[in-house]
C-alpha cells in the first residue's frame, strides 16, 4: 500500500503500543493516544472541508516540532491537500516567496512571534485567506476553532470518497530545501516515493511496536518526515523536545530505544568517554585501557582474542554499562544521517551493544538513497547500500547518480532546474561527488560545487576535513579554504557553551567568553585537533597550517548556516574575507 495516511491510520490502529506522541509541559511528559490523533485530525480535515480547501490546494504549516504538527499534516493527508512545511526560522523575504509561488490558501502558525511575521506580510500575500495559530495569541484564530467547525461539520462518507480518489503517484507535499546558495526550490514528492522509503528505513532499522524514540530533527526536513511517519506506522512513542542543549538528561528521562541523529553528537559523547578515562588511575585505568583495546577494533564478539573474550563480562558490566546509562541505558539503534560514520564510532557502540547505522539522500530522493542495515556490521566512512528499488552509479566525473521511484517529480514551478538536475535517462545528478566498493556500500566525498583546487592543482573537498575537526569539543563549526594557495586555512567557530562549562570546572574566572576562547588551552586543544588532521597528510598544500578563531555567533537568522546548520559557504567566505586573506 502506498498511500502514506493509509499506511500511518493502519499503523495507529493495529499497533499495541497507543501513545504516539509525548511532549513536556511544565516539567511533566504529556502523551497524546493514537484514538485522540486520529480524532483531531478527522476533525481538522471536515473543518478544512468546511472552508472549501480542495484537492491539491497548499497549505503551509510554520511550526517547530510538536504534535499539533502532526495533527494538521494527518488531515491534510487524507483530502489530498498539499502540505508545504516551513522552518520556523525561515526569513520574511522567503516567506512571502513561497506564500505566492504556492499560492497557499491556509498558513498554520505555532507562536506569537511566527503570528507576528506572517500577519505583518499578509497584505503582500495574495492567496492566503486563513491563518490559524497552534498556542492562544491575542487577536489570531486558533485552530481548535477550526477543528470545532469539523466537529460541528462531520461527513465522514464524503471524507471516505475524497481518499478514495488519492493515488500513489499524487503530490503529498512540497518540501522547500534550504540551499547553500540561491533560493529555495520547491521539491515534490509523492506517496509512492516516500513510503518505499519509509518502508526500507523501518526494515533496515529492525524498530519495535513500543519503542521510545526522540525527534528533534525538523518535520520539515526530508530526514525528520522520513522517522515520523516511521515511528506512526511502526508503533513508536516519538518524544518531542526542545533543542539538544540538555540531550542527556532527556536521554535519563525518556530512555530511548531508537534515536535518529547526526554523527557529531555521538562523537562529542565518545570522545569525553575517552577524555575521562584517561584521567584515571590505578585500577579503574587499567579497566579503562582493557575497554578501549576491546572498542578500537570491536566487530563482533568472535573477532576478540581469548583473553578479550573473557575478560569481556567484566568489561561490560564495570564500563559498557556505564557507557550505554549515558544513553539512557536502553538504546538498540542510532540513526546518523548528514555525515558519514568514523570507525571509531562504529566499533565503540557496536561494542558497548547499540547498533549505529548511517544513511545518505537528499530531499530530491524522498531524503534516502542508501543506508545501512541492523544485521550488518557497518563500513566506516560509507552510508550503507542502495535502497529497495533504487539504482545507483558514478558519473565520469565522480558525481553520485541515482534513479528510482523515490525520486522527486520535479521542482515546484521550475521545470528548467528539474531538466538540470534529473537528466532524460532518469538520473538525478546529486551533486555530490562520492564512491561505490566491490560490495555496493556507497560513500560520500564531498559537494562537487564546494570543491577546489589547491596550488598543487589538487582538488580539496573541504566538508569531510570540517566534520573531522567538529570532532572537538571545543569546536561548533569550521569551514576550510585554500583555492590555489599553497596550503589550507580553517575559520573556527568555538564552542561557546562546552567552552563556558569547561572554564567553570577548571576554575577559570572571566566572565567574558569571548576572552575565555582566546584562552592558551582553547587554543592547544585546537591545535592538537588540526595537528592530528595534518599528521594524515603527506603533502604540504593538504595540510592546514593557520586558522582564525571566530568570536561571532553563526546563525540562520545572520545568514551564516542553513536551517540544517550547514555553512552557507560563499555568504561565509565573502564575509571573513580579509580575515582569510590574512592567514596568507
Amino acid at each position: 500500500m502506498s498511500l502514506i495516511f493509509k499506511n500511518i491510520e493502519n499503523g495507529l490502529l493495529n499497533n499495541s503500543n497507543q501513545k504516539c506522541f509525548a511532549r513536556k509541559i511544565k516539567g511533566k511528559w504529556q502523551f497524546i493516544s493514537n484514538k485522540e490523533y486520529i480524532e483531531t485530525a478527522n476533525n481538522l480535515a471536515y473543518g478544512l472541508m468546511e472552508l472549501g480547501i480542495n484537492r491539491e490546494d497548499k497549505v503551509i504549516i510554520l511550526s517547530e516540532n510538536r504534535p499539533e504538527w502532526n495533527f494538521v499534516d494527518l488531515a491534510l493527508l487524507k483530502l489530498g491537500i498539499v502540505s508545504v512545511p516551513l522552518y520556523a526560522t525561515i526569513e520574511d523575504k522567503q516567506l512571502l516567496e513561497i506564500l505566492n509561488e504556492t499560492e497557499a490558501k491556509i498558513i498554520f502558525v505555532s507562536t506569537k512571534f511566527l503570528f507576528r511575521k506572517v500577519n505583518n506580510l499578509l497584505p503582500k500575500a495574495r492567496f492566503v485567506k486563513y491563518v490559524y495559530t497552534f498556542n492562544n495569541i491575542n487577536d489570531s484564530t486558533n485552530y481548535y476553532d477550526l477543528i470545532s467547525l469539523g466537529k460541528e461539520n462531520q461527513k465522514p462518507l464524503e471524507l471516505y470518497e475524497i481518499q478514495n480518489t488519492i493515488k500513489p503517484s499524487d503530490i503529498y507535499s512540497i518540501l522547500y530545501t534550504s540551499g547553500t546558495t540561491g533560493s529555495a526550490k520547491g521539491v515534490m514528492l509523492t506517496h509512492e516515493g516516500h513510503s518505499i522509503v519509509i518502508d526500507d528505513i523501518g526494515n533496515r532499522t529492525n524498530v519495535k511496536d513500543g519503542y521510545r524514540t526522540i525527534l528533534y530533527l525538523p518535520l520539515n526536513n526530508s530526514f525528520g518526515r522520513t522517522i515520523t511517519y516511521m515511528a506512526q506506522i511502526r508503533g513508536l512513542t516519538t518524544y518531542y523536545i526542545d533543542g539538544l542543549a540538555t540531550i542527556l538528561n532527556y536521554f535519563q528521562e525518556i530512555k530511548p530505544n531508537f534515536f535518529p541523529t547526526v554523527p557529531i553528537l555521538l562523537e562529542k559523547i565518545l570522545n569525553n568517554i575517552i577524555s575521562r578515562g584517561e584521567k584515571l588511575k590505578g585500577e579503574a585505568k587499567q579497566y579503562f585501557e582493557k575497554a578501549k583495546n576491546i572498542f578500537d577494533h570491536f566487530i563482533d564478539i568472535d573477532n576478540l582474542s581469548n583473553e578479550e573474550k573473557d575478560i569481556f563480562p567484566i568489561i561490560d558490566e564495570k564500563l559498557f554499562k556505564q557507557w550505554r546509562q549515558i544513553l539512557g541505558g536502553e538504546m538498540k539503534v542510532l540513526l546518523t544521517g548528514g555525515a558519514q560514520v568514523a570507525a571509531e564510532l562504529i566499533h565503540f557502540y557496536h561494542a558497548i551493544g547499540i547498533s549505529i547505522l548511517s544513511g545518505y539522500g537528499l530531499t530530491e530522493t524522498s531524503g534516502l538513497i542508501s543506508a545501512d542495515t541492523y544485521n550488518e556490521m557497518p563500513k566506516a566512512n560509507f552510508c550503507g547500500k542502495k535502497i529497495t528499488g533504487m539504482t545507483v552509479k558514478l558519473s565520469d566525473d565522480g558525481e553520485i547518480l541515482a534513479r528510482g521511484k523515490n525520486l522527486m517529480v520535479g521542482y515546484f514551478k521550475h521545470p528548467e532546474i528539474t531538466a538540470e538536475t534529473i537528466d532524460k535517462d532518469g538520473w538525478i545528478h546529486t551533486g555530490d561527488i562520492g564512491i561505490i566498493d566491490k560490495d555496493g556500500y556507497i560513500g560520500v566525498i564531498g559537494r562537487k560545487k564546494s570543491a577546489f583546487k589547491n596550488a598543487a592543482g589538487t582538488f580539496v573537498y573541504p566538508e569531510p576535513i570540517e566534520d573531522i575537526l567538529k570532532k572537538s569539543d571545543f569546536i561548533a563549526q569550521a569551514l576550510v579554504t585554500g583555492l590555489n594557495k599553497p596550503y589550507l586555512v580553517a575559520l573556527i567557530l568555538p564552542d561557546k557553551n562546552f567552552i563556558q562549562a569547561w572554564a567553570n570546572n577548571y576554575g577559570i574566572t572571566s566572565k567574558n567568553i569571548d576572552e575565555i576562547i582566546h584562552h592558551p588551552e582553547v587554543k592547544q586543544s585546537i591545535d592538537d585537533t588540526i595537528n592530528q588532521y595534518n599528521k594524515t597528510k603527506l603533502n604540504k598544500p593538504d595540510m592546514i597550517l593557520k586558522y582564525s578563531i571566530i568570536s561571532d555567533e553563526w546563525s540562520v537568522e545572520t545568514g551564516e548556516l542553513t536551517p540544517t546548520m550547514k555553512i552557507k559557504r560563499n555568504f561565509v567566505l565573502e564575509k571573513y574575507k580579509k580575515d582569510i586573506e590574512k592567514l596568507y
